[in-house]
C-alpha cells in the first residue's frame, strides 16, 4: 500500500466548529515531497466538512485537489463522503468513498474507498470519558460549562480523532 517511495507530507490544517461542536469545517493546504523523484511532488488543497448526526455517528465530506507543479502526473481534483460510527469509547468504524472529477483515461483514479476500524488506546481512550475532568461529579472546581463556548469545551481526543478520520477519508492522498 502506497507509492513505494519515501515521502514527506507537510500539511497546514485548521478547524472551526459550530453549533456546540456538532458541525465543523476543516480547510487544508499541504505539500508532499517525494524524496527520490521531485517530478512527483505535489500540493494538496482541500476542504472537509462534518456533522455529528446523532450520538455516536458523524457524517463527513471533502473536496480537494492534488496539483503536480513539475508535470509528473495530471492534476487530480476529487470528492468523497464518509462516516465515523462510535461502537464504544475505544472502537470506531470508519468508512468513506469518493472519486476524481476527471475521467480515468488520464491515469487518475475513478473510485477509491476505505472501510476500517480505529482503536483508541491509552490517553486517547481515557479522554473520551469525562469522569477524569476536575469538575465531573463535583459541585465546583471547574469552569461553568454553560458559559464556555462549545469550541472550547470540545474534547481534545475527539478533535484529534476527527483529524485522523479526515486524513483516512482520503486514502488517495497518501
Amino acid at each position: 500500500m502506497g507509492s513505494g517511495q519515501t515521502e514527506l507530507f507537510l500539511p497546514f490544517e485548521f478547524q472551526k466548529s459550530f453549533f456546540d461542536g456538532k458541525v465543523w469545517v476543516n480547510p487544508e493546504i499541504g505539500y508532499n515531497i517525494v524524496i527520490s523523484d521531485s517530478d512527483f511532488d505535489f500540493w494538496k488543497f482541500g476542504l472537509a466538512v462534518g456533522r455529528e448526526w446523532e450520538e455516536g455517528l458523524e457524517l463527513e465530506a471533502e473536496v480537494g485537489a492534488f496539483v503536480f507543479p513539475n508535470n509528473g502526473e495530471p492534476d487530480f481534483p476529487f470528492f468523497n463522503v464518509g462516516f465515523d460510527y462510535t461502537i464504544n469509547k475505544n472502537v470506531h468504524l470508519i468508512g468513506s468513498a469518493g472519486r476524481g472529477f476527471r475521467s480515468s483515461q488520464d491515469g487518475t483514479p475513478d473510485f477509491f474507498c476505505l472501510l476500517g476500524f480505529q482503536f483508541l488506546l491509552g490517553k486517547a481512550a481515557e479522554e473520551e470519558d469525562p469522569s477524569h475532568e476536575e469538575s465531573a461529579g463535583e459541585g465546583g472546581g471547574g469552569a461553568d460549562e454553560a458559559s464556555t463556548p462549545g469550541y472550547l469545551r470540545e474534547n481534545t481526543a475527539r478533535t484529534a480523532n476527527r483529524e485522523l478520520r479526515r486524513t483516512l477519508v482520503d486514502p488517495a492522498a497518501y
